[in-house]
């Protein structure tokens, strides 16, 4: 007796090759947007630099530095990228310093800080508590490790700090401490805003790990300068006690390293030029480092990002050197939306409004080209704590 096919090969077939060819279409597509997520240098000339230093004119002042703040080499146990690799991504991407912060290692460049290669290093340490991580910015930390946060940010304060909390919203490492003597926390995050996308029931992690195997700028561009719930949860506590914003790649070597100092970046800006001494640098930049602004620069630059309360008024001034599309600078007060005004490249823009008490944001958002429709997501983001005793 001969058995009757059941027809059920030939739409299998057909199935596969359908899903083979949109497979092919969308990397195509995902390739041919790589020219809009490269994160490049920046292009202006400095006013005046050291003779490492590439510093330029912006919003923030007269001289902003590019960088990257929470860096780990080889010397973490969980990281696996030499220190050479991390210095060369970040000239490739125009950065002028890299904050080191190894797990539980004091000094790793056997000093606070050196310049290598035109990049000026300088050394942290994150202490790796039961209950949270804890980055330590202070110019001679103890030695740890420590089991708790709370002996964590003691120690950290007993050696002048400042003492910010890591990747707070991390579902991995979620800072369970208390926030007592804490001075910031990070509102982005390359641990919250990549890493938890592993987070069961793992939906996004394929689309995520394709997106970033063929174009790393477009699958780390949704990040943003921010995670929401970290802004949500910094609006929280910076009213029971002064809380700076912090951001950071906290880089393992695990992604594309230029992406991931690009999608993570730290602008600070000064009066004065960083200081020739590397020592006397980085005390300069730590300094500066609770007023810099998160930036995520695979969509475009960022010249800076400057909010401030100003008598009566609170005011946001944001420039754009490029962007991949337009672009927009937002003004934010306890998350809702006051204003908004189109900026250009290299065209200043500003928002105003009437000063009143509250946490007030301000971004500049990019509508850069996406796989089907425009994705549009912060390039900048700055947060201001305004209260009725900071006088007017």
């Amino acid at each position: 007796m001969v058995a009757r096919r059941t027809g059920v090969g030939k739409p299998l077939r057909v199935a596969l090759l359908v899903i083979l060819a949109v497979f092919l279409v969308v990397s195509l597509r995902i390739l041919l947007l790589r020219a809009d997520y490269a994160p490049g240098a920046p292009t202006h000339s400095a006013s005046v630099a050291t003779s490492w230093g590439r510093p330029f004119s912006g919003p923030q002042g007269p001289f902003t530095y590019a960088g990257a703040v929470h860096v780990h080499t080889e010397v973490s146990a969980d990281a696996r990228v030499p220190l050479s690799d991390v210095v060369a991504a970040a000239r490739e991407a125009g950065l002028s310093f890299v904050v080191l912060t190894e797990h539980d290692v004091v000094h790793p460049l056997g000093a606070r800080a050196r310049v290598q290669d035109g990049v000026l290093l300088v050394a942290a340490v994150e202490w790796s508590a039961s209950d949270g991580h804890l980055l330590d910015f202070s110019p001679t930390p103890s030695r740890g490790p420590y089991r708790t946060g709370v002996e964590a940010v003691a120690a950290c304060r007993a050696s002048g700090g400042p003492c910010v909390v890591a990747h707070p919203t991390s579902w991995r490492r979620q800072w369970l401490s208390t926030w007592q003597g804490v001075d910031g926390m990070e509102i982005h995050s390359g641990m919250a805003a990549v890493g938890d996308q592993l987070k069961p029931p793992f939906l996004q992690l394929g689309w995520t790990a394709w997106q970033t195997l063929l174009n790393p700028g477009m699958g780390l561009w949704p990040s943003g300068a921010a995670q929401e719930r970290a802004l949500w949860m910094h609006e929280a506590y910076a009213q029971v006690q002064p809380m700076s914003a912090w951001c950071s790649p906290d880089l393992h070597g695990h992604l594309p390293l230029r992406e991931n100092l690009a999608g993570f970046l730290t602008l600070v800006g000064l009066p004065q030029p960083l200081d020739g001494d590397a020592l006397v640098a980085a005390q300069q930049l730590v300094d500066a480092l609770p007023r810099g602004v998160c930036v995520n620069a695979l969509a475009g630059w960022v010249d800076g990002l400057r909010l401030e309360a100003d008598g009566s008024r609170v005011r946001a001034r944001g420039q754009l050197a490029h962007a991949a599309g337009p672009a927009r600078l937002v003004l934010l007060k306890d998350s809702v939306q006051i204003s908004e005004v189109s900026i250009s490249a290299r065209v200043p823009a500003e928002v105003e409004a009437p000063r009143t008490d509250g946490t007030w944001r301000a971004e500049i958002r990019v509508s850069a080209p996406g796989f089907i429709f425009p994705r549009e997501h912060s390039a900048a983001v700055s947060v201001l704590r305004v209260d009725a005793s900071e006088g007017r």
